[in-house]
């Protein structure tokens, strides 16, 4: 949002002074109490390295990290974690399964 007669750098740079990343905002998602220990069997029953790999990057996010703090070293796009993030507080495990393609249709 920005004030009016204010560039956009003006403002990146008001919130990095306040401490605050320009490109990145805070998650406003809450967790069940037992989303810890449900991310705990996912990482225990799952055999797909992908799943396995979104469930450890989403359990450290519900742990409390920050998004981009979780990103980096696990080489995981922010935007894709926030994505996996979204699904897992929605849907809880089955957020963090592939979905399936929708079909196409194709002349005959």
């Amino acid at each position: 949002m920005r004030l009016p007669g204010t560039s956009s750098a003006g403002v990146a740079d008001a919130m990095i002074k306040a401490g605050k990343s320009p490109l990145m905002r805070t998650l406003k998602l809450h967790f069940p109490d037992d989303a810890l220990p449900t991310i705990d069997t996912v990482l225990k029953q799952t055999k797909e390295a992908r799943v396995f790999r979104r469930a450890q990057a989403v359990r450290e996010v519900v742990k409390g990290t920050r998004l981009q703090t979780v990103s980096a070293p696990l080489a995981f796009p922010y935007s894709a974690l926030r994505k996996w993030v979204y699904r897992f507080a929605n849907q809880g495990p089955q957020g963090l399964l592939d979905r399936v393609p929708a079909p196409v249709d194709r002349p005959k």
